[in-house]
């Protein structure tokens, strides 16, 4: 049942798009359909039928309007995104702990250090800490060594 909703409103996704290829609005119901409708939810906890979801979002998708749609997958990604790329430094001193490693816990847990930024700067100083090998190094093997098998008589 779900898989025939979705290909009847994808169905409707693609002739509008082909009516009118120069509206954003059908742009983006084209390029983010599956995950405004087939997400992930963010969190755990009572188990919810997905299928009722997901014809709930179908439903949102052709009657909400384009506000709504962009709130609902900025809200869906953006935030758990955040989230999750944040270290769980309680875990990583627990582990430390569970390791009787009572030092590098009190380390973990006391540290002020956070990521690196993700800029051309930081990639250039990554590059000046760790340069790219010679390009006179020798490789691991030489090509001209020969394999010898011996085998007992």
């Amino acid at each position: 049942m779900v898989e025939s909703k979705f290909g009847h409103t994808l169905t409707n996704v693609l002739k509008a798009f082909l009516d009118q290829p120069s509206n954003t609005i059908s742009w983006f119901k084209l390029l983010f359909l599956s995950r405004l409708v087939l997400r992930k939810e963010p969190r755990g906890g009572r188990c919810h039928n997905i299928s009722v979801k997901i014809n709930n979002r179908q439903g949102a998708l052709t009657k909400g309007s384009f506000e709504e749609m962009v709130n609902s997958f900025e809200t869906g990604s953006d935030v758990n995104k955040k989230n999750a790329r944040q270290p769980k430094l309680g875990a990583l001193g627990k582990c430390k702990m569970e390791q009787s490693n009572i030092k590098n816990a009190m380390k973990v847990l006391s540290s002020t250090d956070t990521m690196a930024p993700n800029s051309v700067d930081t990639l250039d100083a990554l590059k000046d800490k760790h340069p790219d090998a010679p390009p006179d190094r020798k490789t691991s093997l030489d090509k001209e060594l020969t394999i010898v098998s011996i085998t007992a008589q």
